[in-house]
């Protein structure tokens, strides 16, 4: 899960570094940016629609972090997702009008919820730790539990 999540972060990353119109690289075509930026939303939707729905209703049988009644990761999404509605909010009005894209207004967006993202795909890693799973779960239950691209 850890490269996966790594692949998030570069994305959030290049993601703010294009957004930047001080960015020095090759040029990306607006929007050919907002299209990854589109992009990079419905994957970090879709990874978490999957946890939330087939991954932590089963961890949170002994987990507690990731039932939704705890201050773990189910409201880490919902804080996420915040900002995540808030991006998709931007690339419609920018492809609607791009003569108002604001690198500014972007990277003020994607800042907002940096801090929350980066430290619950840290967490979210740890929790799965194979030394903190095996303190809840056998291995065969870690097994039907996990789907492979977890591991």
């Amino acid at each position: 899960m850890d490269e996966l999540h790594n692949e998030f972060r570069r994305e959030f990353n290049m993601l703010i570094e294009y957004a930047n119109d001080t960015y020095t690289g090759p040029p990306l075509p607006l929007d050919r940016y907002l299209s990854h930026a589109s992009m990079f939303r419905e994957m970090l939707n879709l990874h978490h629609a999957t946890e939330e729905d087939r991954i932590f209703p089963m961890l949170a049988q002994r987990m507690p972090q990731f039932s939704p009644h705890s201050e773990g990761h189910v409201q880490s999404h919902h804080k996420i997702h915040a900002g995540l509605n808030d991006l998709s909010k931007l690339v419609s009005k920018w492809r609607d009008n791009p003569e108002a894209y604001s690198p500014t207004e972007m990277k003020n967006c994607l800042e907002s919820f940096r801090e929350i993202l980066f430290r619950h795909l840290d967490e979210e890693v740890e929790d799965l730790k194979g030394e903190n799973l095996r303190q809840h779960f056998t291995l065969n239950e870690i097994e039907k539990l996990l789907p492979r691209y977890f591991r």
